[in-house]
């Protein structure tokens, strides 16, 4: 595996666990900081080469039916870009929409690093 591919493993198991560590103010904190850390425990394995598809397959299908949830609240109430105005709470408005995308991203990484492994096994399983 290229020193590349390993080092953006590490870089996003350390996003997602700022991203868990920032969440301890929130007023539900404890789910966020669970999947967050379960997005960041995922990176932190594949980059060791020692975790196979479904943990991050089974993280990806979560973080994606719960941005489901929340799309209806952010998408029409919240432009894109007045998430990046303040880093404090604006609104609860943006608030949603910041959570949305970050499920969002946590779904295409996750999604990434479950194809790529379930590849990687089908790879080793045919030699």
């Amino acid at each position: 595996m290229s020193w590349i591919v390993r080092g953006t493993e590490f870089f996003f198991a350390l996003l997602f666990l700022f991203g868990a560590l920032v969440q301890y103010n929130d007023p539900d904190p404890l789910r966020w900081m669970a999947i967050y850390l379960a997005a960041s425990v995922s990176c932190f394995l594949a980059g060791f080469n020692n975790i196979g598809w479904q943990f991050p397959a089974a993280v990806a299908v979560i973080a994606l039916v719960w941005a489901l949830i929340w799309a209806p609240q952010a998408f029409p109430n919240v432009r894109f870009g007045e998430m990046f105005e303040a880093w404090e709470m604006k609104s609860v408005r943006v608030e949603e929409g910041r959570e949305m995308y970050g499920l969002l991203i946590i779904f295409v990484v996750m999604t990434i690093l479950a194809i790529t492994r379930w590849f990687a096994t089908r790879t080793s399983l045919a030699l």
